[in-house]
């Protein structure tokens, strides 16, 4: 059901802009922005976090694999796991993006700046 799914997603995003005010107000504001400047640092870190969360054991749990314990995943083990991975996932996406990501960005746009006037200047003394 992936196909149908992402076709209704891009639909959603394509009449977002054009849909009622308080929708707009809804996902249009400073929260959103902020979580879509960090959202692709987050899609590659989160399954990262997950799978190392889970290969060293944290959080504790009474079985060898509680997402997979008869009965059901380990209720306590499972919310803690899940809210633990979230907010780590979301405090290395906002590292990454902030303290390398970001800096990062003006550097080089602050070289190719420079490389531009250099070239520029070149150009006129000819």
């Amino acid at each position: 059901h992936r196909f149908p799914l992402a076709a209704l997603l891009a639909v959603l995003a394509l009449c977002l802009p054009f849909t009622l005010l308080p929708l707009r107000k809804l996902m249009g504001n400073r929260v959103m922005a902020f979580l879509a400047g960090i959202s692709m640092n987050y899609y590659l870190m989160h399954q990262n976090i997950a799978v190392h969360l889970k290969r060293i054991g944290f959080p504790p749990s009474v079985h060898e694999t509680p997402n997979m314990a008869p009965g059901g995943p380990e209720e306590p083990w499972k919310f803690q796991y899940t809210a633990l991975c979230f907010g780590l996932s979301v405090l290395t996406a906002i590292a990454i993006t902030f303290l390398i990501e970001k800096p990062g960005a003006w550097a080089l746009g602050k070289c190719f700046k420079q490389i531009d006037t250099h070239l520029q200047n070149k150009k006129k003394s000819k």
